[in-house]
């Protein structure tokens, strides 16, 4: 994939909280040269991976994202849809009361039953069979709240990865990725005015799942077998984090046309250790101003040192309030 971004041309504008005002114009060469470079080195990096996300935007809405909301995109990030949803319910991974989370555990494994015995009619039971035993909550009860929520969190991908619905995935505290461009473009091309999103996933950052591992733990935990991971799929929780979202291409009849880059990458491929792929900086004095005007209700933190926590932050009156953690 090293040379799409090549192919087409490379808009950016300078980076500043000011986020009213910009106009997205050409890189110079020796900066796209800088950008082959460093994304080169996220390739063959053995401790980050680069990902794609293919996504479409109704036209009005995309008009209005490339006049006004560019700036406070690439300060606050992409989030995942559960981040714009009011309120408490079962898809919003909240809260360390583990009587409540049984009770939306037993909640799920309805549902999720409910959508294994669909596929299992449409696609035959020699292909996907099994379902969740119910009896399951019973042994949960002695579990610990990172247990406990660990077992959400695989229910919830379970019904973000299923396919396809008008329901689900736009609840879902999961963003889906992909390794492989073509497929990310394959899915920009659903709608209007398609994108793909490139994004550094740093591998010691475990509060994400793959397909792969998704199939392998319906199979371990429940005997349940389902379809094999065609889209080599990623599944990050939460956001995809300003500072390792390099930016997005405009895809127009199936190619890549122009590609966005972040303007914090682009001061950043400006400086001398513009090759250090961890060290891009997003000033972020006014993220809460813009969640606010992108409609965002909650935020993840960044996770700890070990990769394994996540805060969620509920934006409440223009103010935080921390609220649990993710695993």
């Amino acid at each position: 994939m090293s040379n799409h971004a090549f192919q087409c041309t490379v808009l950016s504008f300078p980076p500043s909280e000011n986020i009213q005002n910009y106009t997205l114009e050409p890189i110079s060469a020796s900066l796209k040269a800088k950008l082959r470079k460093y994304i080169s080195s996220v390739q063959h990096s053995k401790k980050h991976r680069l990902l794609y996300r293919g996504d479409s935007v109704p036209d009005k809405l995309y008009s209005q994202f490339l006049a006004k909301n560019l700036g406070r995109f690439f300060i606050v990030g992409e989030k995942a849809k559960s981040n714009a949803m009011e309120g408490d319910n079962i898809f919003l991974h909240y809260g360390n009361d583990d009587d409540k989370i049984l009770t939306e555990i037993s909640e799920l494994i309805a549902i999720c039953n409910s959508e294994l015995e669909k596929h299992q009619l449409r696609r035959g039971a020699g292909l996907i069979n099994g379902l969740i035993d119910n009896d399951i909550t019973e042994e949960l009860k002695g579990k610990g709240d990172e247990e406990l929520q660990k077992y959400k969190l695989l229910l919830l991908s379970f019904l973000h990865n299923k396919g396809e619905d008008n329901y689900y995935k736009d609840h879902s505290p999961f963003i889906s990725l992909t390794t492989n461009f073509n497929t990310a473009i394959r899915f920009s091309n659903k709608g209007e005015n398609g994108i793909v999103f490139l994004y550094i996933l740093n591998d010691g950052n475990r509060l994400h799942y793959t397909a792969r591992k998704l199939r392998n733990e319906l199979k371990t935990k429940f005997n349940i077998s389902w379809y094999k991971d065609i889209h080599s799929e990623y599944l990050v929780l939460g956001a995809l984090y300003p500072d390792k979202l390099i930016g997005f291409y405009e895809i127009n009849d199936g190619n890549p046309e122009k590609f966005i880059l972040n303007p914090w990458f682009k001061k950043h491929l400006e400086s001398n250790n513009y090759d250090n792929i961890d060290d891009v900086e997003v000033a972020q004095g006014s993220f809460l101003e813009c969640t606010k005007d992108l409609g965002i209700t909650s935020f993840v933190q960044r996770p700890d040192e070990e990769g394994t926590k996540q805060w969620v932050v509920k934006v409440i009156d223009h103010q935080t309030k921390v609220l649990s953690y993710r695993f």
